[in-house]
């Protein structure tokens, strides 16, 4: 059976159930068993202790619960509440300077989180309060820090980097290295915006107090640890000292230092710490199984070999095709999870991209940033949900979605520049010494 004649059924079928609110993991199974059932019988099953096996047992996917549980334990040590104090201390005086602090420690909050929600919730419940109360724009308050959280899977390490690992067969340790150049990039762009238009309109952030030097400088030690953490993680996967995977348990454990240290450690904290890491992990790995069971039914009634070469036949500059992947994934990103978009598409995209020529490590920081801008961007943005649930009542959903709507148009330039400029993401992986993909 020709492939053009399969697609059909089987988007409908995804489509039908993910419209009747099945999970996205249990939905992508479905349709790949019964894909699979449909053309080999019961005979055919058997495959799916194999897919199974050799999906969960992938070590490339052991880093996830490791850097999951490094930034909950890094959540009791009040990092976040430190690091907006600290940064606020050196940039608040600057025009919008709570906010332009506010995506500052979403930057390094980032760099020991991994998730764009999370890093929101965090920094928002600190900072957000805060401007409002000192008559900050509620819009400027809401959208900046929205967007700054999303940069939690952009700075890494990134949970949603080492998915995009797994669907691509790519180094996590050079997506790791590839994403740090531009989220540090964004997060200055996203600094200068608001400085920029807290210059040319006072009225929308008051002016903070003066802070001396010497206050400044004895404040910064409470996040010295935090940063020496983050830094040594990378460093040992950018040196090649260790993989990924050995990186994590090096976090994971840093952080359980930190917690002791920090004397804010207790076992009803380390049980939650442990309680969301298992459930997050088995969220994330129960969709990378489902959509395992759907890439090896497309591929099986040849879907992604056949697009690839309809695609390749095409008489365009491939960069055309590289900007309509880019609409597509900014649409997707509206309506699904970014875990879930790289899972389902990547059996059909990556091996076109990869046809075209593009760098595998290049495409998933563009990957990336597409759902950077899905994020902040209606109807399923998540961190637009997230900022509402944190705000007070008299803010509304509006208010934030309003607010994000310039970094949306500022990641989308950030995006341009990565795409007419590709050595933005990728010299540094191109310096580093790869210790293997786990």
């Amino acid at each position: 059976m020709e492939w053009y004649i399969t697609i059909g059924p089987v988007i409908l079928a995804l489509l039908m159930l993910l419209v009747l609110g099945v999970p996205i993991a249990i939905s992508l199974a479905v349709v790949g068993i019964a894909g699979i059932f449909w053309v080999q019988g019961v005979n055919g099953l058997s495959i799916i202790s194999t897919i199974t096996y050799s999906t969960l047992a992938n070590y490339i996917l052991t880093p996830i619960p490791l850097f999951i549980f490094m930034g909950e334990l890094l959540v009791f040590t009040q990092v976040s509440k430190d690091a907006f104090e600290v940064i606020n201390k050196w940039l608040g005086r600057l025009p919008g300077g709570l906010a332009v602090s506010g995506i500052g420690a979403c930057a390094l909050f980032a760099a020991i989180n991994g998730s764009s929600p999370a890093t929101t919730a965090t920094i928002g419940l600190v900072s957000v309060p805060e401007m409002l109360n000192r008559g900050y724009n509620k819009r400027l308050a809401t959208g900046s820090i929205a967007a700054g959280g999303a940069l939690g899977i952009l700075i890494p390490p990134s949970i949603l980097m080492i998915v995009y690992g797994v669907a691509s067969g790519t180094s996590v340790g050079q997506l790791f290295m590839a994403g740090f150049i531009p989220g540090i990039m964004l997060a200055g762009i996203m600094m200068l915006y608001i400085v920029i238009r807290c210059r040319l309109s006072p009225n929308l952030a008051p002016l903070s107090e003066h802070v001396s030097w010497s206050n400044r400088l004895r404040s910064t030690w409470k996040i010295l640890p935090a940063i020496l953490l983050a830094t040594l993680v990378l460093s040992v996967i950018y040196l090649g000292i260790a993989t990924p995977t050995e990186a994590g348990a090096i976090g994971a454990f840093g952080a359980f230092l930190l917690a002791i240290i920090s004397r804010r450690f207790t076992w009803s904290r380390m049980h939650a710490a442990l309680l969301h890491t298992v459930t997050t992990s088995a969220f994330i790995l129960f969709i990378v199984l489902g959509a395992h069971f759907f890439g090896y039914m497309l591929s099986h009634f040849g879907i992604p070999q056949g697009i690839s070469e309809t695609i390749s036949k095409w008489d365009v500059s491939r960069w055309w095709i590289m900007i309509a992947f880019n609409f597509v994934y900014l649409i997707l990103g509206c309506l699904m999870d970014p875990t879930s978009i790289i899972l389902v598409t990547g059996p059909i995209v990556i091996p076109i991209v990869q046809n075209l020529g593009f760098d595998l490590v290049w495409f998933g920081i563009i990957f990336t940033l597409n759902m950077e801008m899905a994020n902040i961007t209606p109807p399923v943005g998540f961190n637009l949900y997230v900022m509402k649930g944190i705000v007070p009542e008299n803010v509304s959903l509006t208010d934030i979605i309003l607010g994000s709507l310039p970094f949306v148009v500022l990641q989308a330039a950030a995006l341009a520049l990565i795409m007419i400029f590709p050595k933005i993401a990728l010299w540094l992986p191109s310096m580093m010494k790869v210790s293997g993909v786990g």
